[in-house]
């Protein structure tokens, strides 16, 4: 495998290995789409969600959601074009095989040795509950997910390019993931 073929490979069979293996059941606890939608349209408070959504603060008349808010900022763009019915578990295994991607790449840096780097990330992504988690795609997973990827970026940046901005944006995203 050349140094960007076998992220690509490992991309795009984790994505098709997480929709065909998706639980089908996540639909419903898309809170970070009614968030992404709220910040879409300069509020903080989330506005015509399904009444079982039972995690939301109620305060002056308002409802806010108590998740974290980057998973939305994620988001933001599907929901702008495709709105708060986008299916947010497509990102979610969008993320999870960008994250085997990169727990290749991070490989790659650490040791030369070919098959050991095949055999941990295939482990990685099939191996572990990162699987599950990236297939499910619901709100307290897709959080994960998402702060999985912004973590694995910034292990890989320090690993590769040394940029402690960029690791300390990418950190803070990740914390304010989950």
């Amino acid at each position: 495998f050349s140094l960007l073929a076998a992220p690509a490979l490992f991309f795009v069979i984790g994505f098709i290995v997480y929709y065909i293996t998706q639980p089908r059941v996540t639909d419903p606890f898309n809170y970070f789409n009614y968030l992404a939608d709220a910040f879409l349209h300069g509020r903080l408070h989330v506005t015509d969600t399904p009444f079982y959504f039972e995690e939301l603060i109620h305060r002056g008349g308002k409802s806010y959601t108590i998740y974290p808010p980057f998973p939305a900022v994620l988001l933001m763009p599907f929901i702008a074009v495709f709105g708060v019915s986008f299916k947010q578990v497509l990102l979610s295994f969008f993320l999870g095989g960008i994250n085997i991607s990169l727990v290749y790449l991070m490989l790659s840096r650490l040791t030369a040795a070919r098959e050991l780097r095949i055999w941990v990330t295939v482990l990685f992504g099939f191996g572990t509950v990162h699987w599950f988690t990236a297939t499910v795609g619901s709100v307290w997973y897709f959080a994960q997910i998402a702060s999985m990827t912004l973590m694995l970026l910034a292990v890989y940046c320090t690993l590769s390019a040394r940029n402690p901005l960029l690791i300390g944006l990418l950190l803070g995203a990740s914390y304010w993931s989950r």
